[in-house]
């Protein structure tokens, strides 16, 4: 099976405990608004979904699902695809990673024991808990600071900060 195909497969979920945190920064309603409000600094749930994974990642906190999962979409869209495939690509260059996932020498790829579809499905897990882990961080930002998300670069100096502090 097409590697593109499985992860086209995705669902996209919003973690619940966050959804009205989310709200504040990007549009969470998808296609059911006509337009998206200006205030938004981010079009889409694909988009905090991504952004979040990435500052998860970059500050490497995970986090499981606090609250109920809440369905955003059915599959992935593909006009995020290759953001989300290179997402995925940073994460296989995480050793913690592979170990995970129990992918880590050539006998473990050969994939005997496990599928492709499976070891897909555990990266979606992982990706999750890392956009969870970057939910969790500005959550603690924004109840330090609740005009954090005022400016129309909040986001980029957030992420800014977290490199600068993690380099």
């Amino acid at each position: 099976m097409n590697i593109d195909t499985l992860l086209y497969d995705h669902r996209l979920f919003i973690d619940g405990h966050y959804e009205n945190l989310a709200g504040l920064f990007c549009n969470i309603a998808g296609q059911k608004t006509s337009l998206t409000k200006e205030r938004f600094l981010l079009s889409s749930w694909y988009e905090g979904y991504l952004y979040n994974l990435l500052l998860g990642i970059r500050i490497n906190q995970r986090q499981s699902f606090v609250g109920k999962r809440v369905d955003k979409a059915p599959k992935w869209s593909n006009n995020y695809l290759k953001q989300y495939q290179y997402i995925i690509a940073i994460l296989l260059s995480k050793k913690e990673i592979l170990n995970e996932l129990k992918i880590i020498d050539y006998q473990s790829v050969s994939l005997k024991d496990r599928d492709i579809k499976s070891i897909t499905d555990d990266l979606k897990k992982i990706c999750d808990e890392y956009s969870n882990g970057g939910l969790l961080y500005l959550s603690r930002l924004y109840e330090k600071d609740n005009t954090v998300f005022n400016e129309y670069d909040s986001l980029t100096r957030i992420m800014a900060n977290v490199i600068k502090d993690n380099s």
